[in-house]
Order: C-alpha cells, then structure tokens, then sequence
C-alpha cells in the first residue's frame, strides 16, 4: 500500500526497522522507506573494509588504528545516546555526519581484524561500544515511557481539576 508521496509503507520492516511513528528517519529509495543510518552505515563500512582489506591502508600505524578504532565511532556512539534520553532531537543531517564517521572506524576495524585475526583491541570496541547501545537503546525506552506516563499523569490531574472547577 502506498502513500499520497508513492511510498509503499506495508512491507518496509525488511528495509526500515523503524516503526511508523519514526518514518522521519527513512529515506525512500525506489519508493521504499531504508533506514538512514543503515543506508549510509553499512555500504561506507563496506567500501572502507574493502579499500582496507586491498591494502590502502597498510601504511597506517597500530597507533593511528587504535585511534581510528575507538575515536571515530565516538560521536556516533554520543550522538545515539543523547537522542535516546532525549537531551537533542532527531537531524538527519547531523545522523549522516556522524555515521560516516562511524563506517570509516568500523570498516578499518573490521579489516585490521579480517587481515590479523583475534584482534583484542577490535573486540574490545566492538564490545564496548555494542554494549553501550544496547543499554542506552533500553534506558532511552525507560526514559520515554517515563515522559509518557508523567504526561498521562498530569493529563488526568488537569481533568480532575477542571471537573472539581465545574461543580463549584
């Protein structure tokens, strides 16, 4: 079923994981919604993988890897997590920026880790930063459904309040 726009919305789960109340974080393309961050994460990950694992970046030291590793993903990592607890709204365009950021880390990594397996410093990141998501993807949800019920809350206590006012 599409929309007004020509957008099929009903089999988009395979592309956008995003339920409807989030479609503002899809980019339609052929006229299906893809997540955006997915749709730039995962093919600049895997153009830097391949560029690395094709040896364009064997030149770079260890140190600049480790770097490389744990810095570039960083403001991808503060940015999700600031948006889940609601301290900055959701910008499609600061969201790409700092993916790219993020699939140039996570592409080098992945090929330094292909290239010398069992990596501690790869699996470290991947663990640490993988962890740090799943945590702040669930207290963000704690977080919202606080803001709901608190909202709920006060809807009902505005009601009361209005019907004591008409009764007096």
């Amino acid at each position: 079923m599409a929309d007004e726009a020509g957008v099929s919305w009903d089999r988009s789960l395979l592309a956008a994981h995003h339920p409807e109340g989030e479609r503002h974080r899809c980019a339609v393309v052929r006229g299906r919604p893809v997540c955006r961050r997915c749709l730039v994460l995962y093919p600049l990950l895997l153009a830097v993988l391949t560029a690395a694992a094709a040896g364009l970046l064997a030149a770079v030291p260890t140190g600049a890897r480790n770097a490389w590793l744990w810095l570039l993903p960083l403001p991808a990592a503060l940015e999700y997590s600031a948006e889940a607890f609601g301290l900055v709204r959701y910008e499609a365009r600061r969201q790409v920026a700092v993916t790219v950021l993020q699939a140039m880390g996570g592409g080098a990594g992945f090929a330094w880790e292909l290239l010398e397996p069992g990596t501690v410093t790869f699996w470290q990141a991947v663990l640490l930063y993988g962890c740090t998501a799943v945590t702040v993807t669930a207290m963000g949800w704690r977080v919202r459904a606080d803001k709901r019920a608190r909202a709920r809350y006060q809807q009902l206590l505005d009601e009361a309040e209005r019907r004591i006012d008409s009764m007096a």
